[in-house]
C-alpha cells in the first residue's frame, strides 16, 4: 500500500469526524434551543392560566365587597331592631329598612302611607244614607221593604244587605220618633213601626249569622 494512500484516508477520515462533531453539536444546540422554546410556551401557558384565575378571584371578591357594603352592620342593626319591635319576618323588616335607608341617603320625604280600615267594604255612602233619611222623612209610615225598594230604584244597581238598611231605618225611625210626634200616624201605627222594625233586624241578622 502507498504511504500517499494512507494519508489520503486519514485526511477523509478526520475531516468527516470533524464534521460529525460539528453536526452533533450543532444539533445538541438545536435541541436545547427547541427544549426551551417549549419550556417557555408552558411557561406562558401556565403564566397567563395563573393571571386568568387571579382575575376570577379579584372579581369574586369585590363582588362579595359590593354585597357586604350594601348590607352593612347598621343596616343588619336596624332589621334586627324592628323585627324585635314590630314582631315582622326577617325579609320584610329588610326590605322596610333598606328601603329606609336609600331614603335617609337620597334625602327623600317619607312616603305617607294610607291606612285601610280592616273589614268589608261600605255598600251604603253618604248619597245612600241621605236618600234613605229623606224617603222616611217623607213616607213616615214606610216600612223597611218599601225603603230598600226606594234605593234600589234610585242608584241604578245598588246591592245591599237588609241588615244594613234595617240599622239605618231603625235610627232614623226612632229620631224622628223622638224629635216630634207624627201626625199621619197615631200609636198604635209607632207601635207596629216598632215592631216591624225589631223583627226585620232579628231577621236579618239571622240570616247574616
Amino acid at each position: 500500500m502507498d504511504v500517499s494512500d494512507d494519508e489520503s484516508d486519514d485526511g477523509i477520515r478526520l475531516e468527516n469526524l470533524t464534521n460529525m462533531k460539528s453536526y452533533l453539536a450543532w444539533q445538541k444546540k438545536g435541541d436545547e434551543q427547541f427544549g426551551a422554546m417549549e419550556l417557555d410556551e408552558e411557561q406562558q401557558q401556565r403564566q397567563e392560566e395563573q393571571e386568568e384565575q387571579q382575575t376570577k378571584q379579584q372579581k369574586k371578591q369585590q363582588k362579595k365587597a359590593k354585597t357586604y357594603k350594601m348590607y352593612s352592620d347598621e343596616i343588619k342593626v336596624l332589621v334586627i331592631t324592628y323585627h324585635l319591635e314590630k314582631l315582622v319576618s326577617a325579609a320584610n323588616a329588610a326590605q322596610q329598612w333598606i328601603k329606609e335607608y336609600k331614603r335617609q341617603q337620597n334625602n327623600e320625604e317619607p312616603e305617607e302611607i294610607e291606612k285601610k280600615k280592616p273589614g268589608p267594604k261600605k255598600t251604603l255612602g253618604e248619597e245612600h244614607k241621605n236618600h234613605l233619611k229623606q224617603f222616611i222623612d217623607d213616607n213616615p209610615s214606610a216600612v223597611l221593604n218599601q225603603a230598600m225598594d226606594s234605593l234600589t230604584q234610585q242608584f241604578d244597581g245598588l246591592k245591599i244587605k237588609k241588615i244594613s238598611c234595617a240599622r239605618l231605618y231603625d235610627q232614623r225611625m226612632q229620631h224622628l220618633l223622638q224629635e216630634s210626634p207624627l201626625p199621619c200616624i197615631g200609636k198604635k201605627q209607632c207601635s207596629q213601626h216598632q215592631q216591624t222594625i225589631r223583627l226585620d233586624n232579628e231577621m236579618a241578622k239571622q240570616r247574616h249569622e
